[in-house]
């Protein structure tokens, strides 16, 4: 079983990928998302997973590509895609229409926008439920 590692560029994880292989972990940290969705196209049989994933689109464009073609093709690359989002008003609208599940953590009041979005996008059943969790308790919806 190959270890993890950690990359400060996606040119050092491909020279470290040719001398040993892919390590079953691989952190990258300063780069670009775009060049890592990239890179996880590149490879295949792979799970992205991106902290602020809103950074790849803005409003209804797609600054990133490689990550809107994981969002509408990676099950075909066999790319998986997790992300989280600052808001849920940052969710383009292809990820809700493409994803197999979200996970929707509490909301408060104070929340208004984010609330009101996920009223919209999953049901006022959903809104109100988000409302009464527990910190660091979530629900899970499905388009099942």
């Amino acid at each position: 079983m190959r270890g993890g590692a950690r990359f400060d560029s996606v040119a050092a994880a491909r020279a470290h990928f040719a001398s040993g292989g892919v390590p079953r972990l691989c952190i990258f940290r300063g780069v670009e998302v775009e060049d890592v969705a990239a890179l996880a196209l590149e490879l295949h049989d792979v799970t992205l997973v991106v902290d602020e994933l809103d950074r790849a689109c803005s409003g209804k464009t797609w600054r990133a590509p490689s990550v809107r073609r994981i969002v509408h093709e990676g099950r075909h690359e066999r790319v998986d895609l997790w992300g989280s989002f600052r808001s849920t008003r940052n969710v383009h609208e292809d990820l809700v229409g493409q994803c197999d599940a979200a996970l929707l953590f509490r909301q408060t009041e104070a929340g208004y926008y984010d609330l009101k979005t996920i009223k919209l996008r999953f049901g006022p059943a959903v809104a109100e439920t988000v409302q009464r969790l527990e910190p660091m308790h979530f629900v899970m919806w499905s388009d099942d």
